[in-house]
């Protein structure tokens, strides 16, 4: 019985840069499951209910973080109450942060020929069951707004890989020095109301705020494993707070914790209902979305079944 579905972003940068890489997944499968390219997000949807209809077990993940946020969230949405099915990830983006957390290695071809091996064998499979955030209508695992969507359309327009991200940020940090117009373009301070649960709303001047599910950030900036984690439905809200004039000699720093484990400089606001207003846009796992400073609500989604493989 076919069992695997797999979604292909075509659009991803590694599909792109490799066309032949589709047929090879599919070539892999077989006969074990579908296979789809989708091709917008309209599509998408069309491929959660025809999935749900031929109730695949495993869902199989070929694009970045940006494709599996907006996947989970198609598949939430028609799932409804129905129990989603096991993700596994096969790291077929620029920016794959979900699959760095879950200790995936290998590439797109390799992920595949393991599950399809351990499927087909009957082989157990190692799963970590992972909440999401519930982001206004979209389900994900990483919400920033200020600096971080600044650097992602900067880093967006250049088209580059890890090493282009690297390099750009190495370039934003040298201009912090020089206080060029570029930097004071990118780093600049937001006036944020947080709001937990019930409490009344406190102000932050954010340079950015971070708030995920995710244990580490890229190349293992802020361990998230230092919040509470006793609460299935607390979520943890990082607020950086950081004079521009003082960016270039503070970022070194941000990376050390203090007596409590927060990471310098940061104020954290710990809930189980966040609400954020004041940013004009935010990200969540990468893809961007245009606020204006209207409300954001940010709760615990769905618990996600990831096959660790």
């Amino acid at each position: 019985m076919s069992e695997i579905g797999i979604i292909a972003n075509p659009h991803s940068k590694m599909n792109k840069r490799n066309p032949e890489l589709s047929a090879a997944l599919a070539y892999i499968l077989g006969e074990q499951g579908y296979f789809e390219n989708t091709q917008s997000l309209g599509h998408l949807r069309y491929v959660a209910r025809k999935f749900y209809e031929k109730k695949i077990k495993i869902l199989a993940i070929n694009g970045g973080d940006g494709t599996l946020s907006q996947t989970l969230t198609a598949f939430i949405k028609e799932y409804g109450d129905t129990p989603l099915p096991k993700i596994c990830v096969l790291k077929g983006g620029t920016i794959n942060i979900v699959a760095q957390n879950l200790g995936i290695k290998g590439t797109p071809e390799q992920v595949l020929y393991r599950l399809v091996n351990s499927y087909s064998l009957g082989k157990p499979m190692q799963i970590a069951s992972t909440p999401s955030l519930s982001v206004g209508d979209h389900y994900g695992f990483i919400y920033a707004d200020g600096l971080a969507t600044r650097f992602l359309r900067a880093f967006y327009r250049k088209k580059t890989g890890r090493l282009g991200s690297l390099i750009l940020a190495a370039k934003l940090y040298a201009q912090s020095i020089f206080k060029t117009k570029s930097s004071r373009e990118m780093i600049f301070p937001q006036n944020l109301d947080i709001k937990v649960d019930q409490q009344e709303p406190k102000s932050s001047q954010s340079l950015l705020s971070i708030c995920t599910t995710m244990h580490a950030l890229p190349l293992g900036f802020i361990d998230f494993r230092l919040g509470k984690q006793t609460d299935t439905n607390h979520l943890r809200c990082l607020s950086f707070e950081i004079d521009p004039n003082e960016f270039w000699w503070k970022l070194p720093i941000v990376f050390t914790c203090d007596k409590s484990g927060l990471p310098m400089y940061s104020r954290a606001f710990d809930g189980e209902k966040l609400t954020l207003s004041g940013m004009s846009e935010y990200t969540l796992d990468g893809e961007l979305f245009e606020n204006g400073g209207s409300e954001v609500s940010i709760e615990r989604g769905p618990m996600i079944d990831f096959i660790k493989i």
